[in-house]
């Protein structure tokens, strides 16, 4: 009889053991599964490539136009470039990776482009259909920080969104964008002839849709 009683308890402290683990394992499971399926929007993502190394000055994110639409320098940071001096800055880097990578074929995908100044270090990474620009102090270790930054991108690669916000352009680009689309041209032509990423001109074509819709 005791015996039985005993067999008993062993049996349900058993049972709700494992039911407690299987409990707590799922738990953890969904925790995992809410952290690898949310998304990084591009200036968490930029905020994000500033901790990787105390050396990186900025971080930002631009377009294939020149355009920067997130990120920003390291509070407390000295800014050397300013005004059209950083805009110019912006656009020749993108300009560099987009005739760097018409040698893709022949050379493989370009990993970076590297501006080395006696104050800083200028980094372009291509990133999906974007350019991350870098800047560092100029004592940076280049390769140990590209590949420290190269594997945090192909982390998170999954769970990037880093489309640019639609009003990144006037209303006259705005106003050719939707002349063009309603004219038959392809999204690619409007890209090209209007100097924007594929992304952002489905983007502004979606959006410019909706629009009329709700216009009508």
């Amino acid at each position: 009889m005791q015996l039985t009683k005993l067999l008993r308890s062993y049996i349900l402290i058993r049972e709700f053991t494992i039911n407690d683990i299987a409990l707590r394992e799922g738990q953890k499971t969904d925790v995992i599964n809410d952290s690898q399926t949310n998304e990084i929007k591009a200036e968490e993502f930029s905020r994000n490539i500033v901790t990787l190394d105390p050396a990186i000055r900025f971080a930002g994110l631009i377009e294939r136009s020149g355009y920067l639409f997130a990120g920003g320098l390291k509070q407390g940071t000295d800014q050397y470039l300013k005004g059209s001096s950083a805009d110019l800055s912006f656009s020749q880097s993108a300009q560099i990776v987009l005739l760097r990578e018409h040698f893709s074929q022949e050379l493989g995908n370009l990993k970076y482009v590297l501006y080395n100044h006696d104050k800083v270090k200028l980094f372009s990474i291509p990133v999906k259909h974007h350019i991350l620009a870098i800047s560092t102090n100029s004592s940076v270790d280049s390769e140990d920080l590209v590949d420290r930054v190269i594997k945090y991108i192909k982390s998170v690669e999954h769970r990037l969104s880093l489309h640019p916000p639609t009003n990144i352009i006037n209303k006259e680009k705005t106003d050719t964008l939707r002349n063009l689309y309603e004219s038959g041209f392809e999204e690619e032509v409007i890209a090209d002839q209007l100097d924007l990423d594929l992304n952002t001109v489905k983007m502004l074509i979606n959006e410019a849709t909706h629009i009329n819709i709700e216009n009508k």
